[in-house]
């Protein structure tokens, strides 16, 4: 008898074992609390762990997840359980993070990698890693995020897991779109999808068709941004791409990726009919599209609908995106009062319209304010943790002072240095931000003095060929080219510098319309280094048009064809040197091309002497005439971070 109880024990034993273990168990959270009450030790523990995960995938309980996820935690420790201790201590800071308790769970988490590092658990040090990116990524800290995640990356390299490595290179990819580095986003993108062909797509179709998605997404993004058809048509063979995928392993979320990535390529052809369908495609399992994407797509139809002036349309879309709770999130409330603002602009309802502004203004300021408050409130904790540091460490030492008194004393010094802090940080703050307003609204001026003269020129031009009948194609051409010049000039008012690269992209659309309205009279050619960063070296913005300007409007007055303009750029003992050279008349024989030299001159000057006292640099030019005829200009520039 008692040799088949133990047989009968063991067999039990057994069947618990595997059903507690199994990763893809069914079991009830009342079959796991009922086994775990004849458990012990790691069965014990997984068995907990699993009821952790259960209320933390099916029943999102935070409360519960916390409960046996500690449970999981304190026998492993008892029973130095090495392997699921790690893994226990990451559910703890998993249902930390769903109470929203940020710092308990960070807390928590160093201890997790801490352990990790210890036992040297590889995959947990990248779990623990991915959890750190995750919260800085939610507090806004994309530098330290960024570098959780490429630690991730590093460890993933080192063991071959090339699926998790995309996973994480997307991360990391966000993080560069959100700081808008251009070059970095397509970086990390591509070198994601080079990791395609090392990736099972019958085992990790999900991966796979998330690769594809992502590119799509970002190379769009970069596309539309840098106005680069290449990279837009790229994205659109990305998107077919993962349809393939998605269709083939019924992928919910890559379908709906892929839909809505050619739905947008369609509201931007105009092709209103097919974009909507394509918008109602991407939802049609919306129980398993993540929220985020669900309150795109509605954004997208809310768009979609105004240019169709179906304005009743679009305020039920408004009202199902308000629905959402993600709407109450991040930029969810900016989003909304955008899209009123438009609905109600098109409809021609300016008091609506107005007030809809102030709410995008009121959320703007809104989050202008938490960012603020965060920095005091930083400063106040960090400020604080020091002084009970201090306090504990003078009592250890002065123990024969009465204990009232000391707390009396460093609570008095505590609130003095406190408010002398608070004092001096607000006037410092007043005094940088009341200077860079000055100095920005006079760069402002100064580049809004360039403009009139420039639009004035093109304007008159146009209304030329739009009363010649024989050019009437070129002044198609000409309207097209003006509201790129118009739209980048009148951004430039707002961005201090811009990039090498967008500089050229602006003359070079500057320069294409000038041609097109003197007949052809000039060309030019841009010239510099392959090994010039272009697209990472920063210049301020509209310095080199006036000069330019000045070349094609007086260099070239009595030349009717041959004129020739060459824009170089070359790098010289830390600084960036810019030289401008025409075969025009030069500067002695125009007396108003003196001038309009002079003018131009001036604004410049006022300009470089701004950023000479904002950057404490010492940027420089020189006007002169060229040797082989015409004028040469050479502008010195600072290399700006």
């Amino acid at each position: 008898m008692l040799d088949k109880n133990k047989v009968r024990i063991g067999f039990i034993y057994i069947v618990i074992f595997f059903f507690s273990i199994s990763l893809k168990a069914k079991s009830t959270p009342d079959s796991l609390k009922k086994v775990s009450l004849v458990q012990k030790d790691s069965i014990l523990v997984d068995t907990y762990f699993n009821l952790f995960k259960y209320y933390f995938k099916k029943e999102h309980q935070p409360d519960s997840m916390l409960k046996y996820a500690q449970l999981s935690y304190s026998i492993s420790e008892k029973n130095q359980l090495k392997g699921r201790l790690v893994k226990s201590k990451r559910g703890v800071v998993l249902s930390y993070m769903e109470l929203q308790q940020v710092d308990i769970a960070k807390k928590n988490l160093n201890e997790g990698l801490d352990l990790a590092k210890k036992y040297n658990n590889v995959s947990e040090i990248v779990e623990m890693n991915n959890l750190f990116g995750f919260i800085y990524g939610k507090e806004n800290e994309l530098d330290k995020s960024a570098y959780y995640y490429l630690n991730s990356a590093k460890e993933y390299e080192k063991i071959k897991d090339y699926p998790n490595l995309a996973f994480t290179y997307k991360n990391v990819i966000v993080i560069f779109t959100l700081l808008d580095q251009f070059p970095k986003i397509l970086r990390y993108t591509n070198k994601t999808l080079e990791l395609l062909p090392k990736i099972n797509q019958k085992e990790n179709p999900e991966i796979v068709s998330g690769i594809y998605s992502s590119a799509a997404q970002h190379y769009l993004y970069v596309g539309e941004k840098k106005n680069k058809k290449s990279l837009i048509d790229s994205s659109l063979i990305f998107a077919d791409s993962c349809l393939k995928v998605a269709l083939r392993f019924d992928i919910k979320q890559g379908l709906s990726d892929a839909y809505y990535i050619l739905a947008l390529d369609l509201l931007k052809r105009k092709e209103y009919k097919k974009s909507e369908s394509y918008f109602y495609k991407a939802l049609e399992d919306r129980s398993n599209i993540m929220e985020r994407a669900v309150f795109n797509i509605y954004s997208s139809l809310v768009n979609l609908k105004i240019k169709k002036e179906e304005y009743s349309e679009a305020k039920l879309f408004i009202d199902t995106c308000k629905s959402l709770p993600i709407s109450k999130e991040l930029d969810g409330p900016l989003m909304i009062a955008e899209l009123e603002y438009y609905l109600y602009k098109g409809i021609g309802d300016s008091a609506k319209a107005l007030i809809a502004h102030e709410n995008l203004m009121k959320e703007t300021k809104i989050i202008l304010e938490n960012a603020q408050n965060k920095l005091i409130n930083d400063l106040e904790t960090k400020y604080q943790s020091e002084l009970k540091e201090e306090k504990i460490a003078k009592l250890n030492q002065q123990q024969e002072i009465d204990r009232l008194q000391i707390r009396s004393l460093f609570g008095f010094a505590g609130v003095t240095i406190l408010a002398i802090i608070v004092i001096i940080f607000f006037y410092r703050q007043s005094t940088i931000k009341s200077k860079l307003k000055v100095i920005e609204t006079e760069q402002r001026l100064n580049r809004a003095r360039m403009d009139p003269h420039f639009f004035f020129n093109a304007l008159s031009s146009l209304q030329g060929l739009v009363n010649d009948d024989k050019r009437k194609k070129e002044a198609s051409d000409y309207v097209s080219n003006f509201s790129k010049i118009m739209r980048q000039s009148l951004e430039s008012t707002y961005i201090e510098t811009l990039s090498i690269e967008d500089e050229i992209d602006f003359l070079k659309n500057y320069l294409e319309l000038q041609k097109l309205r003197t007949g052809n009279k000039f060309n030019y050619n841009f010239v510099y280094d392959k090994d010039l960063e272009i697209n990472e070296l920063l210049i301020p913005s509209m310095i080199l048009q006036p000069f330019i300007e000045n070349s094609i409007e007086h260099g070239f007055v009595n030349k009717e064809q041959g004129g020739f303009i060459t824009i170089g750029f070359a790098t010289k003992e830390n600084n960036i040197v810019v030289s401008i050279v025409d075969n025009g008349i030069g500067l002695g024989s125009n007396t108003k091309n003196k001038n309009h030299t002079s003018r131009a001159i001036q604004i410049i000057k006022d300009r470089l002497y701004l950023l000479n006292q904002k950057h404490k640099t010492n940027a420089t030019f020189v006007v002169e005439e060229n040797l082989s005829g015409g004028t040469k200009v050479e502008i010195v520039l600072p290399i700006l971070n």
